[in-house]
């Protein structure tokens, strides 16, 4: 893959803390939160996907099926 050095300096950008912290005058602050963890995390994607798993424990016999009230309201 190549990458346009008309500067003299290669087109991939590391993003590190360093450059975080003198991007305020050119980044919202939102773009600044969205990559605050990119120089920690080996995740390469904006924001990592969310994955949904639930875990039920029930009793095979349908008379026994009772439902459960939450009180966490």
């Amino acid at each position: 893959m190549a990458s346009n050095e008309t500067n003299g300096k290669p087109d991939n950008f590391v993003f590190t803390a360093e450059a975080l912290q003198k991007a305020p005058p050119s980044m919202a602050m939102a773009t600044r939160a969205i990559h605050a963890d990119d120089f920690v995390s080996p995740h390469h994607a904006i924001a990592p996907a969310i994955h949904v798993a639930v875990c039920y424990r029930y009793s095979r016999n349908p008379d026994n099926l009772v439902p459960k009230v939450t009180d966490d309201v």
